[in-house]
């Protein structure tokens, strides 16, 4: 690791550019989310105009501030930035974090290449530029007002190219059962990049797992060495933008970043054991199932539901995504068969329970029963939310979520749930289908909001196995 991190993600004192105590809709006011915050190191406005920022001194300018600055928050013009950092002794500042657009992703390289020159000169490390800062637990620093810390240190750490999708993971883990140590956006990364942050957040044992949204990459070799280095030990989902023709037309603009073609980046994973994601949710889909289930050992899997035709649909679904859906052993059918209806029902697999037979406990027995099958190495179990004959929603759902607690106790393969619930003014099924989500974070069992999520989650969950198993053989040949 070349770099120490630790002051960007834990600062005693930060300073911010363009400071002021008028709130104008759109501007960034970084001085009154630090302050509301819980930040305890020194906050140092600048801005020629103003004595004052939110009861602390406002300085007009970054080199009259005395002593060392951890961290300077830049959002002045381009140009401006670079006046002001050339304007300061060496040492004085460890870290900019440029949250100014106008260098190389609209062609201004030159600008973007003086901008590093001149922060190199004094020592001082650039995030950015054209990103939205850093949002950190240990270091109370927030990205946007609306994110909060929780008590604990956080599991998940997360790099990415594109601001709002690194503040949009901090915010989609509420009340998602997992939580954010950190995640800093990078923007165009002329100088920190993606494998600064890669093995810094390798170094960090609250870390469990790291997430990351990426348009290109600018250091392919020193990249691959990493992350080929980090995900045997500490697993890493990476959203790879930009993987058609428009996309990464779209990704030049954005980030000046150069193109990572899909068939590329298809083989890069594989290769590396990096755990693809699509979009933001499948980032936390797989953190979770990552977090709180043991991998599966082989792609077989029991498919589950309550009905007929939504088992067809998994069993399409479970083969177009690299699984497979075995046939049960011959003893195993027989002992369903003492436990399942024999009317409206499959006890194959995919089993269907039907209506008289989707009850807590069959649900319970019928798992433990077919994880003894050796061709079985996970379970999906697909859970509708609606108002059954005689029992609501919530009983029903919390019933067959404390069936699934119990079996899981008993087995030894991972049990991942998807569930469906009626859309509309629906009061009663609003409310379970939030009190099933709450309950299942509580249990930290791994669910998706639809069948096709989860079934992608699996797969690569068992594609994420299969790279560790490849580790181990060739370790050991």
């Amino acid at each position: 690791m070349d770099v120490d991190l630790t002051r960007l993600f834990k600062p005693e004192s930060i300073a911010i550019l363009g400071a002021s105590p008028v709130k104008v809709p759109g501007r960034f006011n970084h001085t009154e989310w630090l302050h509301s915050s819980g930040f305890s190191g020194s906050i140092y406005p600048v801005n020629p105009g103003y004595k004052e920022v939110k009861g602390l001194v406002c300085y007009p300018a970054l080199k009259d501030i005395p002593g060392e600055i951890d961290i300077v928050i830049m959002t002045l013009p381009a140009e401006k930035n670079i006046e002001v950092l050339r304007e300061l002794p060496p040492r004085k500042v460890k870290f900019a974090i440029v949250i100014t657009s106008g260098y190389s992703e609209i062609g201004e390289i030159q600008l973007e290449q003086d901008l590093l020159e001149v922060a190199r000169l004094r020592g001082i490390r650039i995030v950015g530029p054209n990103c939205m800062s850093i949002y950190s637990r240990k270091g109370k620093l927030l990205q946007l007002p609306d994110q909060t810390f929780g008590s604990d240190p956080g599991e998940i750490a997360g790099v990415g190219q594109s601001g709002g999708n690194s503040v949009n993971l901090v915010r989609s883990s509420n009340n998602s059962g997992v939580t954010v140590n950190c995640s800093v956006s990078i923007g165009n990364q002329c100088d920190l990049s993606i494998e600064d942050f890669l093995e810094w957040y390798d170094q960090d044992d609250d870390i469990k797992v790291i997430t990351g949204y990426i348009e290109g990459l600018k250091f392919g070799p020193k990249f691959l060495d990493i992350v080929k280095r980090i995900s045997p030990r500490k697993p890493i989902i990476l959203w790879k933008g930009g993987t058609t023709p428009q996309g990464s037309q779209a990704a030049a603009s954005h980030t000046g970043s150069l193109a990572v073609t899909n068939k590329l980046w298809e083989g890069l994973t594989r290769q590396t054991g990096i755990i693809p994601a699509d979009n933001i949710h499948d980032t936390i889909n797989s953190s979770r199932a990552l977090l709180w289930e043991t991998l599966p050992q082989g792609p077989g899997v029991c498919l589950m539901s309550p009905g007929g035709g939504c088992s067809v649909s998994m069993t399409d679904a479970s083969i177009n995504e690299g699984l497979e859906v075995p046939v049960l052993s011959q003893p195993i059918r027989s002992e369903l068969s003492s436990l399942i209806a024999k009317v409206n029902t499959i006890i194959d697999n995919p089993i269907d329970f039907g209506a008289s037979s989707y009850l807590p406990q069959t649900i319970k027995d019928t798992i433990i029963a077919v994880s003894k099958d050796p061709n079985i190495h996970s379970f999906i179990f697909y859970h509708f939310i609606y108002p059954y004959p005689g029992v609501g929603p919530r009983e029903i759902s919390s019933e067959i979520i404390k069936a699934l607690k119990d079996a899981r106790q008993s087995i030894n393969k991972p049990i991942y749930v998807a569930f469906y619930s009626l859309f509309g003014d629906i009061p009663i099924v609003d409310e379970a289908r939030r009190e099933v989500i709450q309950t299942l974070n509580n249990l930290r069992i791994p669910y998706t909001v639809d069948l096709e999520s989860c079934v992608k989650t699996v797969s690569r969950m068992w594609g994420y196995s299969r790279f560790l198993k490849n580790k181990k053989a060739d370790l050991q040949s």
